[in-house]
């Protein structure tokens, strides 16, 4: 089985669409994703190309397992996006 491991998105959308294009031409089976992929400057775009990836069989092993999925854990740990003045405030910019 061949497993692509991703980590460290943050936002970076271009750069996630490139990859995920690699692994597609790799046939790769699996992709597990580390996290950070909704952080940094396109916080929001990097989601439609994760979503759109086809889960069902990796989404059942978790719930297998009991772990929460990715979806289940981002609404249970994310609250808001914050706008771009908070976050400037906050990290500077």
């Amino acid at each position: 089985m061949r497993v692509a491991a991703l980590y460290d998105v943050h936002g970076n959308v271009h750069v996630l669409e490139a990859v995920l294009g690699d692994v597609e031409r790799e046939g790769v089976d699996e992709i597990v994703f580390g996290g950070d992929i909704a952080a940094g400057p396109f916080p929001m775009e990097p989601l439609a190309p994760v979503r759109s990836l086809d889960v069902e069989a990796a989404a059942a092993r978790i719930r297998a397992s009991g772990w929460p999925t990715a979806e289940q854990f981002a609404t249970e740990n994310v609250l808001t996006v914050p706008s771009r003045e908070e976050a400037t405030a906050v990290f500077g910019g």
